[in-house]
């Protein structure tokens, strides 16, 4: 053919397009922050509040786990947020955590979203919600938020570190509570037995499940760029009325033009449209 004569490549089938960048479909992320920081983050709360509970423990946090206190719970959770900074940091100077996997060859490695492990300047307003601005500046002069105005310089993966571990420490080991209601009502003291002294595979995964779910729906809409691929595009112009369709041809037919894409033959035939 003309194409293979000329030596330029042949154009990606649609089909192969839609494969290759399918909003609808999983796309790769980072490890670090899909799985390995999650989980991670799950383990070293747990680990915290228990030394925390230890040290400090006094006041009973809920009567379905009495071995759980309010000391833990807090001095657990704080000590989680902190470990965060400096794991999230050193999880991004691996491309095994910052670059997502196709196969299990070393080599086959996709860095798509290496944004979220440069360093990035932030503000302290961008954490606060317009809304809770105008709520307040209704009450106090405006002169109360300049202390916003301070920048500091992080990897965005340090940010999103702390927020998981909000969760992590906040939130997720309600997991745990809740699997111990389940216990008690059942008269057990563990699901299993296949570790010893921690019980079975479902008492490990009590708060995983639910950080999993967490970190699923926090990594899809605040990390992961939209990808939007040619079947994704053309499924929407086939949702236009005719003359929508006609009208967004005609534009990218003069966008084309303009950019010496198309034959000026081309460009005479759309102004007669």
């Amino acid at each position: 053919s003309s194409t293979a004569s000329s030596g330029e490549p042949e154009p990606e089938p649609l089909a192969a397009a839609s494969r290759s960048a399918d909003p609808c479909s999983p796309s790769p992320s980072p490890a670090a922050l899909r799985f390995v920081l999650p989980c991670a983050l799950v383990i070293i709360n747990d680990i915290m509040a228990y030394f925390a509970g230890k040290v400090f423990g006094r006041t009973p946090l809920i009567k379905l786990s009495p071995k759980k206190t309010l000391e833990g719970y807090v001095g657990g959770g704080t000590l989680t947020v902190l470990l965060s900074i400096p794991l999230s940091d050193a999880f991004s100077q691996y491309e095994w955590m910052t670059c997502s996997r196709t196969s299990f060859a070393k080599e086959n490695l996709e860095c798509l979203n290496t944004l979220a492990f440069e360093p990035a300047v932030y503000h302290l307003s961008d954490f606060i919600p317009s809304i809770l601005r105008q709520c307040v500046g209704s009450f106090v002069d405006l002169s109360f938020f300049a202390f916003t105005d301070y920048s500091f310089v992080a990897k965005p993966i340090v940010v999103h570190g702390i927020f998981l571990a909000l969760f992590a420490s906040s939130i997720a080991p309600f997991g745990g509570f809740f699997a111990s209601g389940v216990k008690r009502a059942l008269k057990i003291k563990d699901f299993g037995d296949s570790i010893p002294g921690h019980g079975g595979l479902t008492d490990r995964m009590d708060c995983q499940c639910v950080m999993g779910v967490f970190a699923y729906v926090y990594v899809n809409n605040f990390v992961k760029n939209p990808v939007a691929s040619m079947s994704y595009i053309l499924d929407k112009v086939l949702m236009l009325d005719a003359s929508s369709q006609r009208a967004l041809f005609t534009r990218l037919g003069y966008i084309l033009a303009g950019q010496d894409m198309l034959p000026p033959t081309v460009l005479s035939e759309l102004n007669k449209l």
